[in-house]
């Protein structure tokens, strides 16, 4: 992994809200549009403000998520509504979003439908990752059956996969991780020296953010 370390959590949000803003603008003089797929959490909501304010074409630029919680979007938990009012706001309410709840009352047919939508993310200009204290990255995580039968796979035929958290809400909506790994950048944004320590260590471990590594450039604070 690529690892970039910053004096404070203001100035790695800078750099990296530059950064992002950067690959997306270069993809769409590339190719006339740009995808963009992010986490929850309260980490990178001050990035996400930082980056909804770049001078960007947003009207080519479509948004989705790494994962979700299978929650109505009006819920505290919802990381769709965090995107939304974080991220999707100033100059960036332009660009346009795919949900991972479009069915809040069968998640069968929940993932069915999401998995479809998300076949526009097949290797997304940017994925930005988090990790959480378990190793966990987007909603793969350790000891939960589908999670490991995903990371172990070679390939996968679906975009997204229904997983289950060790913490409420349980049911989480997750994008695979072949569909993440297609991503052209992939970035994980960490702060302080514990999680810097799990991240180190989660290939001895086994960690699913340790399937990521090798592809994936760590922004430190």
């Amino acid at each position: 992994m690529m690892l970039n370390t910053f004096e404070n959590k203001n100035i790695l949000e800078e750099n990296l809200a530059a950064e992002i803003s950067t690959k997306l603008a270069n993809e769409i003089v590339l190719n006339g549009a740009a995808t963009l797929l992010v986490s929850g959490g309260s980490t990178p909501i001050e990035l996400y403000k930082k980056i909804s304010t770049s001078t960007i074409d947003w009207s080519k630029v479509t948004i989705g998520l790494v994962d979700e919680r299978f929650v109505e979007n009006t819920s505290e938990f919802s990381n769709e509504k965090l995107v939304k009012n974080n991220l999707m706001i100033l100059i960036a309410s332009a660009a346009k979003f795919f949900p991972m709840v479009v069915n809040v009352n069968d998640v069968v047919n929940n993932t069915a439908q999401v998995n479809e939508h998300y076949s526009i993310f097949k290797n997304p200009t940017v994925v930005v990752l988090g990790m959480g204290g378990d190793g966990h990255t987007a909603s793969l995580f350790p000891n939960d059956e589908k999670s490991e039968e995903n990371l172990a796979a070679t390939s996968s035929s679906l975009n997204v996969i229904q997983t289950f958290a060790p913490t409420e809400p349980k049911v989480r909506i997750t994008c695979t991780k072949q569909l993440l790994l297609s991503g052209k950048y992939i970035y994980l944004m960490i702060t302080g020296k514990e999680k810097l320590t799990i991240l180190e260590t989660s290939s001895d471990k086994q960690l699913p953010i340790s399937y990521f590594t090798d592809k994936t450039i760590v922004y430190f604070t």
